[in-house]
C-alpha cells in the first residue's frame, strides 16, 4: 500500500474503509492512485514526509485535502450505489424474464388442454350423432316395411296373407312340437352311437330354429301395434332432445374456451380454472392400496435412511426422516426419549408419512410423478412450504393449502415441466439455508434423485 494512503487516512479515516472494503485488484489500484494524486496536490509535495510535515504546519492544506478525500469517498459511494442499481436492475430483468417463461410454458399447457378438450367434445358430438343417424334408420325401416305390409292388405294382394300363414304355421309348429316334448315319451338317444348323436344334433336345431321363428313372429305382429309406434315415436324424440341439449352444453363450453384462449391476463386465483375447465369425469374414489402411496414411499425412507442424530440438523434425533417432535406429536400424550426414535418401526414410520405428509398434500390427486415431488420436498422441508411451491410453479395463489383451485390448475400445466421447475424452486430455498455449506451436497444428490424417479413415473403412466 502507498504511504500516501497512510498520510491521507490521518486525515481522512474514512477513506480507509473504502480501500480496504475494495475486493477487486483493479477498483483498489485506482482508487489508491486517485488518493496519492490528491494527497501530492493538496501538499505540492512527491514525499510522504515532506506531505505530513505540510498538513501538520498549514491548517489550510488539511482542510484542502479533506475536501479532496471527501470528493473521492462521494464519487466513490456514488459509484458503488450505482452498481447495486444496475445489479438490482438486472435481477428484477432476470426474475421478469423467468415469470414470462413460466406464464408462457403455462399458457402453452392451457392452450394444448383446451385443444385435447375440443377435440374430444367434436369426437363425443360426431360419434352421438352417428348413433342419432343410426337409430333413425332403424326406425325408417321398420316403419316402410310396416307400411309396406298395410298397403298391400288394404289393395287385396294375396301376398299380403303370407305373413299370417307363415306366422300361423311357425306358432302351431312351435306349440305342437313342445307339447310334444312336455307330454309325449321320447325313448332315449343313444348318444353313444353315431346315429344318435346325429339326431340329437338334428333336434336341436329344429328347435332352435322354432325358437327364433316364433320370437320373430312376436317381434312383428306385437311390434306393429300402435303402442309400439309410439314408444319407438317417444324414444326418438327423447334421444334427439337429449343430442341437442349435449350439443347445446358443448357449445358453451367451448365459448368459455374461446375466451381463455384470446385473453391475455394470466391464470391466477381471480380467474380459477375450476370455472373454466369442464368438470372432470367422476371417477370411484382411491382406496388406500390404489393410490401411489406405496410407489412413492420407497424413494423417500431410501433418502431418509436410518437413525441419525446430527449435531448441526435442526430436527434432532431423526430416523427413516421422522423426527423427534414429529413421533411425539404422533404419539401423544406418550412421553418419548430418543430410544424409541432410534426403535421406530417402517410400519408406524409409512403411518406417519400418509396421515402427516401424503394425504396432507392431497398427493392421491395428483399426477404421477409430481405427487413423488410435491411429497418428498413436504417431508423434507415441510407440507406448507411443499403445497406453496407448486403453488408457485402453476401460477395460482400460494396459501399452502392444496384444494380444488389447485389441483385444477395442475391438471391444465404439463407435469413434466411440474416437475423440472419444482426441483429449481426446490434447490433455491436450500441455497438460501445457513446450513447449505453442510448439507447441501446431499440435498443437491436427493433432489437430482428424485426429480428422475418423478420422470420415470410421469413417463410410465
Amino acid at each position: 500500500m502507498s504511504p500516501f494512503i497512510a498520510v491521507a487516512g490521518s486525515v481522512f479515516p474514512e477513506i480507509l474503509k473504502l480501500v480496504l472494503s475494495r475486493k477487486h485488484h483493479d477498483k483498489v489500484e485506482a482508487l489508491s492512485g486517485a488518493i496519492e494524486g490528491a494527497v501530492k496536490k493538496a501538499t505540492n509535495s512527491d514525499d510522504p514526509s515532506d506531505a505530513t510535515t505540510a498538513i501538520d504546519q498549514d491548517p489550510k492544506v488539511e482542510a484542502e485535502l479533506r475536501i479532496r478525500l471527501a470528493e473521492i469517498a462521494a464519487a466513490e459511494e456514488q459509484e458503488e450505489r450505482e452498481a447495486l442499481e444496475r445489479k438490482r436492475e438486472a435481477e428484477q430483468l432476470a426474475q421478469q424474464e423467468k415469470r414470462d417463461f413460466e406464464l408462457k410454458q403455462i399458457e402453452a399447457s392451457h392452450a394444448r388442454t383446451m385443444d385435447r378438450f375440443k377435440a374430444e367434445m367434436e369426437a363425443a358430438g360426431a360419434k352421438r350423432k352417428q348413433d342419432l343417424t343410426e337409430l333413425q334408420e332403424r326406425l325408417t325401416d321398420v316403419r316402410d316395411a310396416r307400411r309396406g305390409f298395410e298397403e298391400l292388405a288394404a289393395s287385396g294382394s294375396r301376398f299380403a296373407w303370407a305373413p299370417p300363414v307363415i306366422s300361423t304355421i311357425i306358432v302351431l309348429g312351435f306349440f305342437s312340437i313342445l307339447g310334444i316334448l312336455l307330454l309325449q315319451d321320447i325313448p332315449a338317444l343313444d348318444l353313444d352311437t353315431e346315429q344318435g348323436e346325429r339326431l340329437f344334433q338334428i333336434i336341436n336345431i329344429v328347435i332352435g330354429a322354432l325358437t327364433a321363428a316364433f320370437a320373430t313372429v312376436i317381434s312383428f305382429w306385437l311390434g306393429s301395434s300402435q303402442g309400439s309406434k309410439q314408444k319407438d315415436l317417444n324414444s326418438l324424440t327423447v334421444d334427439t332432445r337429449r343430442v341437442a341439449a349435449e350439443e347445446r352444453r358443448e357449445e358453451r363450453l367451448l365459448e368459455q374456451v374461446a375466451k381463455v384462449a384470446t385473453s391475455s391476463q394470466p391464470i391466477s386465483i381471480e380467474t380459477p380454472l375450476a370455472g373454466i375447465l369442464p368438470a372432470p369425469v367422476e371417477k370411484t374414489r382411491k382406496l388406500a392400496n390404489e393410490t401411489n402411496f406405496s410407489r412413492c414411499i420407497g424413494p423417500i425412507l431410501e433418502a431418509e435412511g436410518g437413525f441419525v442424530d446430527h449435531p448441526k440438523d435442526p430436527g434432532g434425533a431423526t430416523n427413516m426422516g421422522i423426527t423427534f417432535n414429529t413421533l411425539q406429536s404422533w404419539r401423544r400424550p406418550a412421553d418419548i426419549d430418543v430410544n424409541d426414535v432410534r426403535n421406530l418401526t417402517e410400519e408406524e414410520a409409512k403411518q406417519i408419512y400418509r396421515a402427516n405428509y401424503w394425504n396432507a398434500l392431497s398427493c392421491d390427486e395428483l399426477p404421477n410423478g409430481v405427487d413423488l415431488v410435491v411429497f418428498d420436498f413436504g417431508v423434507n422441508a415441510g407440507p406448507g412450504r411443499s403445497a406453496k411451491t407448486l403453488q408457485r410453479v402453476v401460477g395460482v395463489k400460494d396459501d399452502g393449502v392444496i384444494g380444488p383451485i389447485t389441483l385444477a390448475a395442475v391438471q391444465a400445466v404439463d407435469p413434466e415441466h411440474i416437475i423440472r421447475r419444482f426441483g429449481e424452486l426446490r434447490m433455491e430455498f436450500y441455497r438460501g439455508l445457513d446450513t447449505f455449506p453442510v448439507f447441501g451436497k446431499g440435498w443437491t444428490r436427493r433432489v437430482e434423485k428424485v426429480g428422475d424417479r418423478a420422470l420415470e413415473l410421469f413417463r410410465a403412466g
